[in-house]
């Protein structure tokens, strides 16, 4: 499946999306993007174990995927290289394969590569936001 074919089927179509990194600054990216997303109706699930228990946009913040109920279909990392140690362990813990989306400035390309072993679906090097205005919204 290719980026283009993700963006339309979960991102054009209200999918459910994961944010590790999350945050309540309105001065961050991820807080942009995340308020984008929701605006277009994209189903969220922030996650940041410093702000647990906290609302992020109207949604209670955890602190790992496995506090989430229900099965996501991306993933999308807000967290540099030097904070996934241990990310790989807890997405193959999970009984499903979300496709797991490496925003800008998150680039890890030896776990991108594990991932890809270990058959998840990877996006790198892109962002959320620009994909969705790109591929999900009619020009007039």
């Amino acid at each position: 499946m290719t980026t283009n074919d993700l963006v339309d089927r979960v991102l054009c179509n209200r999918g459910r999306v994961a944010v590790i990194g999350a945050s309540d600054k309105v001065n961050r990216p991820v807080y942009d993007v995340m308020s984008y997303l929701k605006s277009v109706d994209v189903q969220l699930y922030p996650i940041n174990p410093r702000l647990r228990g906290k609302e992020i946009l109207g949604k209670k913040c955890v602190s790992s995927l496995a506090e989430i109920d229900d099965p996501v279909d991306i993933v999308s990392l807000f967290i540099s290289a030097r904070f996934q140690e241990g990310l790989r362990d807890e997405l193959n813990a999970l009984p499903y394969k979300p496709a797991i989306w490496f925003q800008p400035g998150t680039k890890n390309p030896s776990m991108e590569a594990s991932l890809r072993e270990d058959g998840f679906e990877v996006v790198s090097d892109n962002c959320m936001k620009v994909a969705h205005l790109r591929r999900c919204t009619v020009q007039k």
